[in-house]
């Protein structure tokens, strides 16, 4: 009986590095394959906005083209198309979201020097 268990103590010990090993190579390698992955979309959410707790509106673009889509349990609709500057715009302020996020964590940090 202890010989068994630490023979299985030192298959985990050999055993174990290299799980993980070949689990980080994997994450390393098909990382970077995921985040490509959206890239080619022809559809893509770029808003959601719930109404209920079974109806939303959400605003997709299509090919480029935006829309507004309401949907419910009973049907799925599409309500409007956006003009392309809409897109555009939205881009924008995403952009300048992330911007403002830096800048703002950049002060905090700075003002949590000076404490």
């Amino acid at each position: 009986m202890d010989e068994q268990f630490a023979a299985n103590i030192i298959k985990i010990i050999v055993f174990l590095p290299f799980v993980l090993l070949l689990a980080y190579i994997s994450l390393k390698i098909g990382g970077s394959h995921l985040i490509k992955m959206g890239n080619g979309r022809i559809i893509r959410l770029i808003e959601r906005v719930p109404l209920s707790n079974k109806t939303c509106l959400y605003v997709v673009s299509i090919n480029g083209k935006p829309y507004v889509i309401g949907v419910s349990e009973e049907k799925f609709e599409v309500l409007m198309e956006l003009p392309a500057e809409v897109l555009e715009n939205i881009k924008q302020d995403k952009s300048g979201f992330m911007l403002n996020a830096i800048k703002n964590l950049d002060s905090f940090i700075k003002r949590k020097d000076k404490l």
